[in-house]
């Protein structure tokens, strides 16, 4: 079960990463210039991908200490 987990996490880091590079790029074609508040929105998508790495890290950790755990 705790392994469809991580395939799950794994998939939603996929997406966020998509999700992101979307964001970017709309925002790179609609704006090519610097713009603060276009660096503020990519900044807190990166961000999101951050924190939905770290917690599929976290579950790839309890995932390992329970198999090993349960030996």
């Amino acid at each position: 079960m705790l392994w469809a987990l991580c395939l799950a996490m794994a998939m939603l880091v996929l997406a966020a990463e998509l999700f992101n590079t979307a964001l970017e790029r709309l925002a790179d074609h609609l704006y090519p210039e610097h713009h603060p508040a276009i660096g503020v929105a990519k900044d807190c998508a990166a961000g999101a991908v951050l924190l939905v790495c770290a917690g599929a890290g976290l579950v790839g950790l309890l995932t390992v200490i329970d198999v090993v755990a349960n030996r």
